[in-house]
């Protein structure tokens, strides 16, 4: 599969399992991990090394726990997390939109002022949007 165009969308695990199958080094597969089960799954149907996410653990920061905490509570804790160590604010801005992606388009008024907000103004958006939430 590819990042961007006509091939992007789920991975194919049978392909993962055949270059597994091809080859004498460790393959660690990667796609298509949105939960905790789906490393077992993965790893039962490719016979992988290994497994490392990317989109799932952006949605889901606790995914290897086992467990899907209320996104205002994982947005709450990354914020936190930003003020002990400074990260450049559009990272910021694109991680809150990963975590909220499901709430703002109900809220599309605070998805236009994320977009262009300085720091003080992602905070701004992110109390907002868990006194909306919680």
């Amino acid at each position: 599969r590819e990042q961007k165009g006509h091939k992007t969308g789920l991975a194919s695990w049978d392909h993962i399992k055949a270059v597994k199958e091809a080859v004498s080094i460790p393959v660690v597969a990667n796609g298509n991990i949105r939960y905790l089960r789906d490393v077992g799954d993965c790893i039962a149907a490719t016979g992988v090394d290994g497994v490392m996410i990317a989109e799932g653990n952006l949605t889901n920061p606790a995914l290897f726990t086992g467990k899907m905490p209320p996104v205002w509570q994982m947005a709450e804790e990354y914020v936190d997390m930003t003020k002990k160590y400074p990260t450049d604010v559009s990272a910021v801005r694109a991680h809150l939109f990963r975590l909220w992606h499901k709430c703002l388009p109900l809220h599309p008024d605070l998805r236009s002022k994320l977009a262009f907000a300085n720091y003080e103004g992602v905070l701004d958006v992110n109390r907002q949007l868990v006194e909306r939430i919680k």
